[in-house]
């Protein structure tokens, strides 16, 4: 007995230009009603993974190594900023 895996191609399919254009193409294009959920969710977790990275690369790069006792103590500081030392 074999058995086989349905592989689905995604539902937003990404692509980077030369340009820096990223284009996402709804790549369910037998299916009329294209903008389900899932599809909307699809759409929006690339949006956000690129603002994500878009943030990330936007931070300044680090011109010293941090100890991971720093790192902490830094961390503590901030919940306490934000009010949320009940660790």
């Amino acid at each position: 007995m074999t058995t086989s895996a349905v592989v689905e191609a995604p539902l937003v399919r990404r692509t980077a230009g030369e340009d820096g254009v990223v284009r996402l193409t709804l790549n369910r294009g037998e299916r009329f009603n294209l903008l389900s959920t899932a599809m909307i969710a699809a759409i929006q977790a690339e949006l956000d993974q690129r603002a994500t990275a878009a943030w990330l690369d936007a931070l300044p790069r680090p011109t010293r190594r941090t100890s991971h006792k720093a790192a902490l103590a830094a961390l503590d500081t901030a919940r306490g900023e934000f009010g949320s030392d009940d660790d």
